[in-house]
């Protein structure tokens, strides 16, 4: 990790942000931390994400994906609400 990435998970984790730490190798997880002993030699550190919340749109009448045909009150639409899993 570079300098300024150091300085700002200390920072987040000073400002009560979540901090999560990964192993130094590729394929290392995410783990969440309550407690980082901010070992940057031995460890990857980093805010934890917020999932984003994602709105899908069908609307069958029209045969639209992703959006809508503006006549929805018939039922044709489907609105379809996703929160993204981050691993």
């Amino acid at each position: 990790m570079k300098h300024d990435e150091m300085i700002e998970v200390i920072q987040a984790h000073k400002d009560g942000k979540r901090i999560q730490l990964s192993g130094k190798h590729a394929s290392a997880s995410w783990f969440d931390t309550d407690c980082p002993g901010f070992s940057f030699g031995e460890y990857d550190y980093r805010v934890k994400p917020e999932p984003r919340k994602i709105l899908k749109v069908d609307c069958k009448l029209a045969g639209l994906v992703g959006t809508t045909c503006g006549n929805c009150t018939g039922g044709f639409c489907k609105v379809v609400k996703f929160l993204e899993v981050i691993e």
